[in-house]
């Protein structure tokens, strides 16, 4: 929840350089006691999320980084259709997509599901650290699933996707039940090398939106 004094500090331009506002002011218009104003005003202090300078009160980064993860996470959950947005650096992986990729029980039943037959291969992107928080986000909404089969005696396991689109690219994130992956990287199919579509390469810089 955001603090409404927070909120009023950043509707009052604090945020963007010092603003001359004393707790009177602040009890006035949120309609509260200057007692209330003041507790909540060393709250925040205390906190680190506003500080007190001779020039007047400054909202910090700290607290404007809180807001804008809350405001996204409202946002996402009113408007899911406008998607998680990602950017991070392309980086190679071990093989095991374009291995799986060519199996024809997966390229069927990624077919019937997203409605593409995926090239035999992944692009992996190592997303930035602050892009991690989306992704827990992004894996609370309902996936798409591809089923798993067994295959000469060997079980592959189903595999969990979220539309996206890198590009003007249609794609998806997949997230195999059984992944070699860590937090900070994404793995993507499409229905063509987007390495190569896209002149992409090891370290390139790429930005991408996921539907959930």
């Amino acid at each position: 929840m955001i603090d409404e004094v927070l909120a009023y500090l950043v509707r009052r331009g604090a945020h963007l350089e010092p603003a001359k506002i004393t707790t009177r002011e602040i009890a006035y218009d949120l309609d509260m006691s200057q007692q209330t104003a003041s507790r909540k005003a060393i709250e925040l202090i205390k906190s680190g999320k506003i500080e007190r300078t001779p020039e007047g009160m400054v909202v910090t980064g700290k607290a404007l980084a809180e807001l804008k993860r809350t405001v996204d996470e409202l946002q996402k959950m009113l408007y899911p259709e406008l998607g998680f947005e990602f950017s991070g650096k392309v980086v190679s992986g071990l093989g095991e997509g374009a291995r799986f990729m060519k199996i024809q029980q997966y390229k069927d039943n990624i077919k019937k599901q997203l409605g593409f037959v995926p090239y035999a291969g992944t692009l992996n992107v190592k997303i930035n650290p602050e892009d991690v928080e989306k992704r827990l986000r992004l894996k609370t909404h309902p996936p798409i699933i591809i089923n798993g089969f067994r295959l000469a005696g060997k079980d592959f396991g189903k595999i969990l996707c979220y539309r996206c689109k890198i590009r003007g690219i249609q794609g998806a994130i997949v997230f195999p039940v059984r992944s070699t992956h860590g937090l900070n990287v994404l793995e993507m199919i499409a229905p063509v090398n987007l390495r190569k579509e896209l002149s992409l390469t090891d370290q390139s810089w790429t930005e991408f939106v996921v539907y959930p």
